[in-house]
């Protein structure tokens, strides 16, 4: 028996097709033992397609023994061709299902029914505590005369009696203020002249809106002053509860009378230019004791709001020091407390 005969035998047509059967087409996955496939997704249709194939290209390469080696050569490349295209097919056929795959309109896509599920109503209030009331601030009240003497009721630089009696400083909390215990002398207005300004010893701040607007109470107090009063024109004097005094002059009309307890906000007279003045304007100061110092030291002008500091207030013979006093009430000195109820 030749070599050839020898080839032939030991790698015939059954070892062949056993061999390519048993590792080529018709064990790949997906793509060539799906259904249903069409020339345009695919060159093989099914497992029998598959293998008939690999069938007739076994047959042709072999079934004549000329050439045995190089047909041998050709065959094993053909199945190297065949392993090859099977791994590249399932990335094919994913890219066919995603073409095949029907796109659902937006306005047909389901709509799931929204469902509100009640909370569970369980009251725990049973074992928890009962939440304790807030407590109110109560504004520190300073000890002033609510009855005027003949020099207060005339003069508009004049001490109170009762403030600085037996005390050499007072401390006056704005923190404690409430929102609805003070409010801005003329809301909306523009500062026309700073204290102590292009004028020398200007003693307040000159605010403008137009003729005859609102002038309105800065704090609690009772009237002190109310008529003309030289340059002032006519002027409205305030002794507020905490301390201070407050002046609104060159008013074109007076809303109150002296004896009057006002309350924060209401209106108490109209802006005019009464006295020495040039426009309508209303002229704000701010006493302590009968001396006036910087209204911005309370009311910050630009936001027309009240500052939430301390004014710690120290007599020096008969002059009184106004400073801003950062310090907690507690940090200083004496019995003071912010929630101390007020002074009788």
């Amino acid at each position: 028996m030749d070599q050839k005969q020898k080839i032939w035998n030991a790698f015939g047509p059954p070892v062949l097709k056993s061999a390519i059967l048993s590792v080529g087409p018709a064990n790949f996955p997906i793509p060539f033992q799906r259904k249903n496939v069409t020339k345009s997704e695919g060159f093989i249709n099914n497992r029998k397609t598959t293998r008939f194939t690999a069938c007739f290209f076994l047959l042709l390469f072999v079934s004549n023994p000329v050439y045995m080696k190089e047909k041998i050569l050709l065959g094993l490349f053909f199945m190297f061709c065949l392993l090859q295209i099977g791994a590249c097919m399932p990335l094919w056929s994913k890219q066919v299902k995603e073409r095949a795959r029907p796109s659902v309109p937006s306005d047909q896509r389901p709509i799931f029914p929204k469902t509100n599920i009640p909370l569970p109503t369980t009251d725990f209030s049973f074992f928890l505590p009962e939440t304790p009331p807030l407590e109110k601030v109560i504004p520190r009240r300073i000890l002033v005369s609510t009855t005027f003497t003949a020099a207060e009721q005339r003069d508009v630089s004049v001490p109170d009696p009762l403030l600085m009696k037996n005390r050499s400083s007072l401390l006056i909390d704005l923190s404690t203020i409430q929102p609805d215990e003070y409010a801005y002398p003329l809301p909306n207005a523009k500062l026309i002249s700073p204290y102590a300004g292009r004028r020398r010893n200007h003693s307040g701040i000159d605010l403008k809106t137009h003729a005859n607007d609102t002038i309105i109470a800065a704090f609690d107090g009772i009237v002190r002053l109310s008529k003309p009063y030289y340059g002032y024109g006519n002027l409205v004097v305030i002794r507020h509860y905490n301390g201070l005094e407050t002046l609104y002059s060159h008013n074109s009309k007076n809303l109150v009378k002296a004896g009057d307890r006002v309350k924060a906000g209401e209106a108490i007279a109209l802006t005019g230019r009464t006295g020495r003045a040039t426009t309508e304007h209303l002229h704000f100061e701010v006493r302590v004791n009968g001396q006036h110092f910087n209204p911005e030291m309370v009311f910050d002008t630009q936001k027309q709001e009240l500052r939430k500091h301390g004014l710690l207030c120290t007599r020096k013979g008969n002059k009184i020091k106004v400073e801003v006093a950062r310090l907690m009430p507690h940090q200083l000195q004496g019995s003071y407390h912010p929630y101390a109820a007020p002074d009788k």
